[in-house]
């Protein structure tokens, strides 16, 4: 074994930690993030630290680790993690990777913060230079990269107006105004606060154990499965803006590709397109004979019995999507 460091964390991993894998370009280890404990396949290359000449991953590994420590796995432990599957992993996953997206991951956490509109949060930091630890928990599971950034995205919604904010030498204190609720009853409409899971899936009679597995799992765990043959279309649109609508008003979707369905690759493109999460899952043996060669980069839940659909997809939705 190697003497390295974790390419995400920087924290040492002991010899004892790493294993040997079939895979010779390729190394296993285990690491814990906060409360959680993790284990990956990753290729050598990113344990000499050749990832961080990668100007990508410098700028946002930081983001794994947040998603790590609050608990989101985005590999799974038999796949070989090379730094384009980081780099897909990231883009297409719900964690806040964009500035608008941490905009609104931050807006949400200070409306769950203050106990009602109007009240005020005051949170400490110690000296000019907040290194307390829940300060700096703070930043790592909302996704930040250091204190300036948590501060000026702070700032940014302040200028919004979506929050008041006021700093002092010990403290900051922030509430959410009016405009800033408003703000985030749109984000409900647009989809992103919804919480809607579109499927898409061929549909015939032997589909119909599938189709309950789907359902079951989504609705397990806490969200409302929007499948459009079972959603009523209203009169005055087609079959395809309604589609269109309902994939815009969705959190995220299920695409199964078994039978390889035209309309199932257009409703994901579509969902990919608007920055939707994508859970892509196929029948095994479907997908081995017949899957696209464009997908086969996108990790799948590869299933053969509809039981073993229902407690992957499940694991799925918790890990996956926040």
């Amino acid at each position: 074994m190697i003497e390295s460091n974790c390419p995400f964390t920087g924290i040492h991993i002991p010899e004892g930690n790493q294993w040997r894998v079939s895979n010779r370009d390729a190394i296993g280890y285990s690491i814990a993030v906060g409360k959680h404990y993790y284990s990956f396949t990753i290729k050598r290359r990113a344990l000499r630290g050749d990832w961080n000449e990668d100007s990508w991953f410098r700028k946002n590994k930081h983001l794994v680790v947040s998603a790590m420590y609050n608990g989101l796995a985005l590999f799974d432990e038999e796949e070989v993690v090379d730094l384009a599957l980081v780099k897909q992993r990231v883009t297409s996953s719900t964690i806040p990777h964009t500035p608008k997206m941490k905009l609104d991951n931050l807006l949400r956490f200070i409306e769950e913060d203050v106990q009602y509109p109007g009240a005020s949060v005051t949170h400490l930091y110690v000296g000019p230079d907040p290194i307390a630890e829940v300060f700096s928990n703070r930043i790592v599971e909302l996704y930040f990269r250091n204190k300036d950034e948590f501060f000026s995205y702070l700032e940014t919604l302040s200028f919004q107006g979506f929050i008041n904010l006021g700093k002092t030498y010990t403290e900051y204190y922030y509430g959410i105004t009016y405009k800033g609720l408003s703000y985030l009853a749109s984000l409900e409409e647009e989809g992103s606060q919804s919480n809607r899971c579109f499927v898409a899936m061929a549909f015939s009679n032997d589909r119909a154990p599938y189709r309950a597995a789907i359902i079951n799992s989504i609705k397990k765990s806490g969200y409302e499965a929007i499948i459009i043959d079972v959603k009523h279309i209203e009169s005055d649109k087609t079959i395809n803006d309604q589609i269109i609508a309902e994939i815009r008003k969705s959190k995220f979707c299920i695409a199964d590709f078994t039978l390889q369905r035209n309309g199932v690759y257009f409703e994901a493109g579509f969902a990919l397109g608007l920055g939707k999460p994508i859970i892509y899952i196929c029948d095994k043996d479907d997908f081995n004979e017949n899957s696209h060669f464009d997908l086969k980069p996108f990790q799948h839940i590869l299933y053969s019995e509809a039981d073993e659909l229902e407690v992957a997809l499940t694991n799925k939705i918790a890990a996956w999507i926040q």
